[in-house]
């Protein structure tokens, strides 16, 4: 495995750096060196130490995420939809459902709001 094909791997997973977790965000060959972006800092190697250093970093136990499979599926989407239909007219028909729809309401905003950090997540990853 070439030093791209190793540091492609390492992206989306943690690592012990110095007694510090570090989550790999990104690498970028520069004209000397190799520099790799983690979530809480910066490194630098020359090309001739960046083997030698990233055998250093001692992987924890998980894998790379998939951003991707994080996001909701087209199915759950449309459920999702008929549900939010289903209440506004249920609200519509009858007043006394307006308790059970809020809490409902504050569920699908939970959603969103996951569905909006997934996104960041997937910005962050791919370096936007």
């Amino acid at each position: 495995m070439n030093l791209q094909q190793r540091l492609d791997e390492m992206i989306g997973r943690s690592f012990l750096i110095n007694t510090r977790e570090h989550r790999i965000v990104r690498y970028r060959f520069n004209d000397d060196s190799v520099e790799i972006v983690t979530d809480k800092k910066t490194f630098e190697f020359s090309c001739d130490e960046v083997e030698k250093e990233i055998a250093e970093f001692l992987p924890i136990g998980n894998d790379k995420v998939d951003a991707l499979e994080l996001l909701p599926k087209k199915n759950e989407l449309v459920e999702l939809k008929a549900t939010i239909m289903e209440n506004i007219k249920k609200v519509k028909r009858d007043k006394a459902y307006i308790p059970q729809a809020n809490s409902i309401n504050s569920s699908i905003n939970t959603l969103i709001n996951m569905a909006k950090l997934d996104i960041t997540f997937m910005k962050l990853m791919n370096g936007n």
